[in-house]
């Protein structure tokens, strides 16, 4: 969504201003008035680092050669 934040602002201001339906309007002036927001902002950042933590853990419990040792090890890391 980080890299694609500039696309979505584009899209959310044309259906803001060229949508048909009035409420799709109102849903995308809300939705660009909040990813404007620090909160929004504050939660991407936040989302990008948890998943860059947790993303060793997923690849390594989707291995089917994984043994228990091992994944308990990562777990632990990744709690760390």
């Amino acid at each position: 969504m980080v890299e694609l934040f500039p696309s979505i602002i584009e899209v959310l201001e044309y259906i803001q201003d060229e949508g048909v339906d009035d409420s799709k309007r109102r849903q995308a002036f809300g939705l660009l008035k909040y990813f404007h927001t620090f909160d929004c902002v504050f939660y991407m950042q936040l989302m990008l680092v948890i998943l860059r933590l947790t993303k060793n853990l997923s690849m390594a419990l989707q291995r089917k050669d994984q043994d228990i040792l091992n994944t308990m090890s990562l777990v632990e890391s990744t709690k760390q």
